[in-house]
């Protein structure tokens, strides 16, 4: 071997490049001498984010194409190039990314005239399931993955308690947060390093491997293309835009098994994946572990799912021998069979719905990750004390800040500061702080343009719509008092009346309000009912600022939770429990509309709900229904209900294991009543 000269340069299956997106290059792969008919659909092959196109053609031994093309497929796949070498690459986001395979498979379904089977690698299966669901499977024949986790937090080698991974993660992204922000992108070489450290005895079982094979050209031929592949050169930078959000979204909040990610400004779920999946689990898999990998089949439960077990490692269900003799065999059969799984399956296959050995850690290793987790939950309880509690009560003293000048300055103040995140999901949108705050700006401007003044008293009919709720804010940023009026309310005593918010005039030039900042004592809402009233509350600015930081400690709101609020805007408990501390502790708000069980979990599932805001008819309308597998397999942690018997609120607990309960009652004690709100816990 060392006197035959230069080791091989890999080749490469031949393709033609068909289309060129904004972020990808559309490859279509020729099929040579194959003959025949092709079988089946057309088939997209989609890459990791961090790994080159490559990944499915390492070399003509190890090539998924060559072997798929052989076997008469017809064969596509997305290549998004290398993003540190691409015009602007290093600034992809992940939308970048989801929608460069949503129109890839457009231009896929036009050019072969089916429908797509999707396939996906590791990170390039959950694009795929993303894709799939945001597209709602139109055009979609099938999605297939191999080693592609869907629940981050079963992605361990020792299960640990939800609640201590999800603690852990945030944690871990607060630190990260200000490095992450520095950064362009995380360089291809540091990924590399990061799978050979993952895979440390694989890697030296590698190498011990050459050793065996130096007296065979042809093999150590093969293996150099492998390593040539894992040692760097297939490894490609992530852009730092997609990276934090790919921490956010799917690592801190697993939104992919809780529901509610949002893809170009739309609200997607898992849920509403309606094609067949056919999910391959690595069951040596060090860094797809298998009950992460099958999350999927609680995260689309109306997709039908066949999972196929492969003795093997992260890489190997795509490369290697388990790869060409069980893989890449089923895909082939799936394709032909129209997203079937024939019978029998490949030979070297396990059965379906297989399961490895469970990983039972030693003694020492067990003691080590009990102490881990303790030190764990203490130190998230002192950093959580640290970032949430004591700012929100500091907040809560000093209420001359603006914190305490009504809704549309809290909002106008989450806009400056994190602009691009999510505020609040409204059927299938989903609105930024500073989208909703450039509304509520053009608002405030026609408002004032009508004659709205500070101190007037503005009577607003509010329904569950994103327009009342910017009017709302509006109201307030214009240091006006809000008389919110439920459909069909007579206005009372007021100065303005406000029912058609289209009717307003339009504002010439640029939109701009008038500097006014309101006193923490000037009211900002007027809790009225009937003509003549038939309860009073009238709230400051002061008041609604301690509505919201109260209900923010209570429910232990973080930015990573999804407030849903079932009530209409008009209640008083959405005005005070609800938008206010989405606005304080920046949790994103879904406006719900649901009246039903089945329409309340579809939005759970819709939105991934982690707190619910609950009325006694939903309430009642939940207990009644048939128990579901929903019931014990949704993202809540929290349900706030309006003046519940401690009967309902047990039974509510035990039947969704929703393990904190919140009893809430409004105070209409007076004006003044420095307490106007109250939450009192029922369960721990």
């Amino acid at each position: 071997m060392l006197t035959g000269g230069r080791i091989a340069t890999p080749a490469v299956a031949p393709f033609g490049v068909v289309h060129i997106g904004e972020h990808y290059r559309l490859r279509r792969y020729e099929r040579g001498g194959s003959e025949g008919a092709l079988r089946g659909g057309p088939v997209l092959l989609v890459p990791p984010l961090m790994v080159t196109a490559e990944i499915y053609d390492v070399s003509p031994e190890l090539s998924a194409v060559g072997f798929l093309v052989r076997e008469g497929l017809d064969i596509w796949s997305v290549d998004f190039g290398a993003p540190e070498h691409e015009v602007g690459g290093l600034g992809r986001t992940l939308d970048d990314h989801l929608l460069a395979v949503d129109e890839a498979i457009d231009e896929v379904a036009r050019r072969a005239g089916q429908d797509v089977h999707l396939v996906g690698y590791s990170q390039g299966g959950l694009f795929v399931y993303q894709v799939a669901a945001y597209r709602r499977s139109r055009g979609v024949a099938s999605v297939i993955t191999m080693g592609s986790p869907v629940d981050m937090r079963k992605n361990l080698p020792v299960q640990l308690h939800d609640d201590l991974v999800a603690r852990s993660t945030r944690v871990a992204r607060d630190l990260l947060q200000r490095p992450l922000e520095l950064i362009d992108g995380l360089p291809g070489e540091l990924t590399s390093l990061g799978f050979k450290l993952f895979s440390f005895r694989k890697e030296l079982d590698q190498y011990v491997q050459l050793l065996g094979i130096l007296s065979d050209r042809d093999a150590v031929n093969r293996w150099r293309s492998r390593r040539q592949f894992l040692g760097g050169g297939g490894f490609v930078a992530w852009p730092g835009p997609a990276l934090r959000s790919f921490i956010d979204e799917v690592l801190a909040s697993n939104r992919l098994t809780s529901g509610g990610f949002v893809v170009n400004g739309r609200v997607v779920t898992l849920n509403d994946i309606t094609c067949p999946v056919l999910c391959f689990v690595g069951l040596g898999d060090d860094l797809a572990y298998p009950a992460a990998v099958r999350a999927i089949h609680r995260a689309a439960p109306h997709a039908r799912i066949e999972e196929v077990g492969v003795r093997a490692g992260h890489f190997g269900l795509v490369v290697g021998s388990k790869a060409f003799g069980v893989t890449w065999p089923t895909v082939v059969a799936w394709v032909d069979h129209g997203g079937r799984l024939p019978d029998p399956l490949p030979p070297d296959s396990p059965a379906p719905r297989s399961s490895s050995r469970p990983r039972i850690p030693t003694p020492v290793a067990s003691g080590l990750w009990q102490r881990l987790g303790r030190l764990s939950l203490e130190l998230t309880g002192l950093i959580d004390v640290a970032r949430w509690e004591r700012p929100r009560l500091a907040q809560l003293a000093q209420v001359h800040t603006r914190l305490a000048f009504g809704p549309g300055f809290a909002l106008a103040r989450t806009a400056a500061e994190s602009p691009d995140d999510t505020f609040f999901l409204w059927r299938d949108r989903a609105f930024t702080h500073r989208e909703s705050h450039d509304r509520v700006q053009r608002l405030a401007a026609q408002l004032y343009a009508r004659g709205v003044r500070p101190g007037h008293r503005v009577g607003l009919e509010l329904s569950q719509t994103p327009e009342s709720l910017s009017a709302l804010c509006a109201i307030s940023l214009l240091g006006a008092e809000l008389c919110p009026l439920a459909p069909g309310d007579p206005g009372g005593s007021i100065d303005h009346e406000i029912s058609d918010l289209g009717g307003l005039p339009a504002v010439q030039g640029p939109s701009v309000v008038p500097d006014h900042t309101p006193a923490p004592e000037a009211f900002a809402l007027d809790l009225r009912r009937g003509n003549p009233p038939a309860e009073t509350l009238r709230l400051s600015n002061r008041a609604w600022a301690a509505a919201a930081l109260h209900t923010a400690a209570v429910c232990r709101l973080k930015p990573s939770d999804t407030l849903y609020g079932a009530l209409p805007l008009h209640h008083p408990l959405t005005l005070l429990c609800a938008l206010p501390p989405a606005l304080i502790a920046r949790t994103r708000l879904a406006l719900g509309e649901a009246t039903t069980a089945e329409d309340f979990w579809r939005d759970v599932r819709r939105y991934g709900a982690t707190v619910v805001f609950l009325d006694e008819q939903l309430t009642a309308a939940l207990l009644a229904a048939a128990p579901t597998a929903a019931d014990r397999a949704s993202s809540l942690r929290c349900a706030v209900l309006v003046a519940p018997s401690p009967g309902s609120a047990q039974e509510l607990a035990q039947r969704f294991r929703i393990p904190l309960i919140i009893g809430a009652r409004v105070s209409l004690d007076g004006p003044d009543h420095p307490s106007p709100l109250v939450l009192t816990s029922l369960l721990p």
